[in-house]
């Protein structure tokens, strides 16, 4: 049981800080975006009433951006959308134009492991694994 318990509190805190996850180091006075592909290669469309993973489509490529916001400096961050747990593509673009446009540039590309509605890191890996799998020290005991 006490094991449990710092794996609860693990999996409450990465609910508290499900904002932002996306970044991007980009010189100042740009717009950017990014644009979430699932693993079938559908591409998340923004603009439905009900957002959904679609296949992709030339001209309806202004409704697959999400936003990221200058946050000072030449840092650039976007909240990731709220989707079922999974491994997603995440595709950083600068926008050429006044709407996002099928030949903008990528600037970043990259995956997202996506858990319980909140970004799961390799340090959130690295804490399960220290409360799963505690190392034994020479001379002592695991119990």
């Amino acid at each position: 049981m006490k094991k449990l318990i710092p794996i609860i509190i693990l999996l409450l805190c990465s609910l508290c800080f499900a904002a932002n996850e996306v970044k991007i180091a980009y010189e100042v006075g740009n717009t950017l975006y990014f644009r979430v592909f699932n693993a079938t290669g559908q591409v998340w469309n923004t603009a439905l009433a009900t957002p959904a993973f679609q296949a992709w489509d030339d001209a309806q490529v202004a409704n697959y951006d999400v936003a990221l916001a200058g946050t000072g400096g030449s840092f650039y961050t976007g909240t990731f959308p709220s989707l079922d747990d999974g491994i997603y593509s995440v595709v950083g673009y600068l926008r050429a134009g006044g709407a996002p446009a099928v030949d903008d540039g990528v600037l970043s590309a990259g995956l997202m492991i996506w858990i319980g509605g909140a970004e799961f890191t390799l340090y959130d890996l690295k804490t399960l694994n220290a409360i799963l799998m505690p190392s034994t020290r020479a001379g002592e005991v695991q119990r």
